[in-house]
C-alpha cells in the first residue's frame, strides 16, 4: 500500500510537502502540488472512489466540451450560479485557455480542477455516451468523471456520474399525444440530434390507429434529423411540396430556432399558421410570441434544470457518491397556445 512517504520519497520532499498538497492547502506552490499529486496518481495513492480529504474551498467549476453555448444552457449557467452564490461558493471555469490548448503537454482537466482547488463539478457536455466510454479523445474527460472530485453532468449523461437532465423523451410523447388527441395523424418532428423516441412513437401510433378502427393508410408521424435551421429549412419545403402523399397537418421543432428557420419554407408552400398547418416548439421560456400569436410547445423553464442541479452538486460535495450513478430528469409543461388547431380525421388523412 503507497503511503504518503513513499510520495515524499519519490518526490524529494517532506512528509508534510506532500500531506499539504493533498489536502488542498494553500501554503505550497503550485508546481510541487502537482508534481506531488501526479506522483500519488501514478503510484495509485488515489484510487478510484476514494475522495482525499480536504478543506472546503467553495469554489465550483463549470466545464463546457462545446466552444460555443446555446441560449438554453447559458440561462441555466447564469441561474446556477445565483443560486451557488446565495450558499456562499464561486464559479470557476475549468476550460483550456487558447494559450493552453498550444501547450505540447495540456493539462488534464482533472489534475486542474485538483490545483484550483475545486470543491467540485459541473459538467455540460454534447458527447455522445459510447464515443465517452470507447474514445482515446476523451481519456481526459473520463478521468474527470471517474476521479476524486465530485461531478454532476447537466443536460447529459455518464457512467457512474451524477446527472441532471430535462425529460425530453416524455416532452416529445406530450406533444405527440396532444397533437393526436386534435385529430392530427400527419405530424413531422425536427430535432437536432437522434432521439430514442422514433421507434416507441411509431408503435404508439399504430396502436391508437387499431384503436380508432379507422384506416390511416395516409396517415404518418415521421422524424427528421435537422442539425441547423438551414437543414430544417430544406427539410420542410420538401415533405410539404412533395406529391407523392399528403403533407403533415403539424409540424413540431426541438427549438424555436428550428421553427424560425423554417417558416419562410412554410410560406413558400403557401400555408398559413395554424389555418393550414400546426406548429408547437420545445421551448425554455414561458408564453413564447411567434407571427404574433402565444405558440403551442411543450415547455421546460432553465431555472428548474438549474435548481436541481445546484441542489445536486451540494449534495454531492457534502457526501462524495451519494448521487453517483443517478439521473434526475426534470419534467417540462404543455403549454397550449395560439398555432395549434383541430382538425377533424378526415382531414388528417384517416379515411
Amino acid at each position: 500500500m503507497v503511503t504518503q512517504k513513499d510520495i515524499s520519497v519519490a518526490c524529494g520532499v517532506s512528509v508534510a510537502a506532500v500531506s499539504r498538497a493533498l489536502n488542498g492547502h494553500g501554503d505550497i506552490s503550485v508546481g510541487t502540488r502537482k508534481r506531488i499529486i501526479d506522483a500519488a496518481e501514478k503510484m495509485g495513492y488515489m484510487k478510484r472512489g476514494k475522495r482525499i480529504k480536504k478543506e472546503r474551498t467553495y469554489l465550483i467549476g463549470i466545464l463546457f466540451t462545446e466552444k460555443e453555448l446555446s441560449e438554453f444552457h447559458n440561462e441555466i449557467v447564469s441561474e446556477i450560479r445565483e443560486r451557488l452564490m446565495g450558499k456562499g461558493y464561486d464559479l470557476l471555469m475549468l476550460n483550456l485557455t487558447e494559450k493552453e490548448r498550444g501547450m505540447v503537454e495540456k493539462p488534464g482537466y482533472l489534475s486542474r480542477a485538483r490545483l484550483m482547488g475545486l470543491d467540485g463539478v459541473l459538467l455540460f457536455s454534447s458527447i455522445p455516451e459510447e464515443e465517452f466510454c470507447l474514445s482515446p479523445e476523451h481519456r481526459d474527460l473520463r478521468e474527470l468523471v471517474f476521479g476524486d472530485i465530485p461531478v454532476v453532468a447537466v443536460d447529459c449523461a455518464f457512467p457512474s456520474c451524477a446527472c441532471v437532465k430535462p425529460a425530453c423523451d416524455e416532452g416529445i410523447r406530450e406533444l405527440f399525444g396532444y397533437f393526436y388527441g386534435l385529430g392530427h395523424r400527419r405530424i413531422a418532428f425536427f430535432s437536432r440530434k437522434k432521439t430514442s423516441q422514433q421507434a416507441y412513437l411509431e408503435r404508439e401510433l399504430r396502436a391508437m390507429a387499431n384503436e380508432d378502427g379507422r384506416n390511416l393508410l395516409n396517415g404518418f408521424f415521421c422524424f427528421y434529423e435537422t442539425k441547423s435551421e438551414r437543414e430544417a429549412a430544406a427539410k420542410t419545403g420538401e415533405i410539404l411540396s412533395d406529391a407523392r402523399w399528403l403533407p403533415p397537418t403539424c409540424l413540431l421543432y426541438e427549438d424555436s430556432g428550428l421553427l424560425q428557420g423554417s417558416l419562410a419554407s412554410i410560406r413558400n408552400a403557401g400555408f398559413r399558421i395554424p389555418e393550414d398547418i400546426s406548429v408547437a416548439v420545445m421551448s425554455h421560456r414561458n408564453g413564447e410570441i411567434f407571427e404574433g400569436k402565444v405558440l403551442t410547445s411543450w415547455t421546460l423553464l432553465p431555472s428548474r434544470i438549474a435548481n436541481e442541479a445546484a441542489n445536486m452538486i451540494l449534495r454531492e460535495i457534502s457526501k462524495p457518491g451519494l448521487c453517483s450513478g443517478q439521473t434526475l430528469l426534470v419534467k417540462g409543461a404543455m403549454m397550449p397556445g395560439e398555432t395549434a388547431v383541430r382538425v377533424e380525421l378526415e382531414e388528417a388523412g384517416a379515411g
